[in-house]
């Protein structure tokens, strides 16, 4: 499956329609590809906190959770009041997969 174009120049796709990609990637077992969409959307947009908190809940639920730890830290640390993620966080800590 190709990657929808997404350019922060264009209107190709929008934050919502996005979000209902990714939601659908991640619900329907398509876990590369929500992992390429999410990276590309992150790559222009760093400072999307809920897709950060999604790309968290990928890695962990698939596996990574060393990378989903680090990942979460620098989230926890960007925004402290983010409670989902601290939840997520200690989720991963504890080593249990769980959705947001």
């Amino acid at each position: 499956m190709t990657p929808p174009r997404i350019h922060p120049d264009s209107n190709l796709l929008s934050r919502d329609q996005f979000l209902t990609l990714l939601d659908t990637a991640m619900h329907s077992g398509s876990f590369r590809y929500a992992r390429q969409i999410s990276l590309t959307w992150l790559a222009y947009y760093p400072g999307d906190l809920p897709v950060r908190l999604k790309f968290g809940q990928l890695l962990l639920n698939t596996g990574r959770r060393k990378q989903a730890v680090q990942h979460l830290t620098e989230l926890c640390q960007a925004d402290p009041e983010y409670l989902d993620a601290w939840y997520l966080l200690a989720s991963a800590l504890k080593g249990k997969s769980v959705s947001v």
